[in-house]
């Protein structure tokens, strides 16, 4: 998880082109966002900087939404890491 706060932000989500999924980055993408803030080129880093997206509305309401979204992810995720590797394996070795 990764969270922002400060002046310049308010109710939303970050996101990066790396996974193109709404709400979700990687920690790969962390050290290409600092050197872009500080201008510094980040040629022969992996991952992609975070962009903050602002929520269309910032109620309470709004916010469980986003949450429950990421949530979703989360347990999808868990769901179908069992059937990586089988799917993998079967279709590397079956005759």
């Amino acid at each position: 998880m990764i969270a922002i706060t400060g002046p310049h932000f308010g109710a939303g989500t970050l996101e990066s082109s790396s996974t193109r999924q709404p709400g979700l980055v990687q920690l790969t993408d962390v050290a290409p966002t600092i050197l872009q803030h500080l201008n510094i080129p980040a040629a022969a880093l992996g991952g992609s900087s975070l962009r903050f997206v602002p929520a269309g509305e910032s109620s309470d309401q709004s916010a469980n939404r986003r949450l429950q979204a990421l949530l979703d992810y989360d347990q999808s995720s868990h769901e179908v890491h069992g059937l990586v590797e089988p799917f993998f394996y079967g279709s590397c070795c079956s005759s």
